[in-house]
C-alpha cells in the first residue's frame, strides 16, 4: 500500500485534481461535500486557477460568505493521485457547532472507495487537526443514511475515544453527530 500524504492543494497536482474531478462528476452522491463540488465546477468551467484562489481565500478567510468560518482544503494523496479530500474547519459557529457541520468533512475518490482506507486517512485528519490547530475534540456529523461515513465516524470513535452528541434534524434527515478526540485515549 502506498504511504499517503496531507498536502494544501497545490498547482503541480493540477492534472491530478482534473482527474479528480472527472470522477467526483461522473459519481455524485447524495453526500456530496461543498470542495467537492468546487472541484466539480473548476473542471467544469476550465478554471483551476479560480479552484486553487477559493481554496486560499477561505484558508485565510478572505471574502467568505455570510455564516462561513475560515475552512482549510487538504487532499490526502498517495504517490500518484488525489486519494481523498478533507475539509477542516479550525473554529465553529454556532451552526456547525449546534446543527450542522463541525470540523471535519472528507470524501474519498470514487476509485478508491470501498478498500477500508477512510478509517487510515481519518485517523491521520485527528492527528493533523491536533498537530496544527490543537484542536483536542474534534466534532464530525454525518446525515444517518449516509452508512459508509456513519461506521468510519463511530469507527474512529470507539478507536480514538469520543461521545455522540445530540443528533438534529436538517431538511427531514436525521445528522449523527459525534466528538472524537484527535489523540487516542489511553483508557
Amino acid at each position: 500500500m502506498s504511504q499517503f500524504k496531507i498536502i494544501l492543494p497545490d498547482k503541480k497536482y493540477t492534472e491530478e485534481l482534473l482527474k479528480i474531478a472527472k470522477e467526483f462528476k461522473e459519481n455524485s452522491t447524495p453526500f456530496d461535500i461543498s470542495h467537492r463540488n468546487k472541484i466539480v465546477s473548476a473542471f467544469e468551467n476550465n478554471d483551476a486557477d479560480g479552484y486553487f484562489k477559493n481554496c486560499e481565500n477561505y484558508r485565510k478567510g478572505i471574502n467568505l460568505p455570510e455564516g462561513r468560518v475560515p475552512s482549510f482544503n487538504l487532499w490526502i494523496m498517495n504517490d500518484q493521485d488525489i486519494v481523498a479530500i478533507a475539509d477542516i474547519r479550525p473554529t465553529l459557529n454556532d451552526y456547525l457547532r449546534n446543527v450542522q457541520g463541525g470540523h471535519l468533512a472528507y470524501e474519498m475518490a470514487p476509485s478508491y472507495r470501498g478498500k477500508g482506507l477512510m478509517n487510515l486517512i481519518g485517523k491521520m485528519l485527528l492527528e493533523y487537526m491536533y498537530d496544527e490547530f490543537k484542536i483536542q475534540k474534534a466534532l464530525i456529523t454525518c446525515r444517518e443514511k449516509n452508512i459508509p461515513s456513519y461506521k468510519v465516524i463511530t469507527r474512529l470513535m470507539n478507536e480514538m475515544g469520543g461521545t455522540p452528541d445530540t443528533d438534529t434534524l436538517i431538511d427531514g434527515e436525521i445528522e449523527k453527530r459525534f466528538w472524537i478526540n484527535t489523540i487516542k485515549s489511553s483508557s
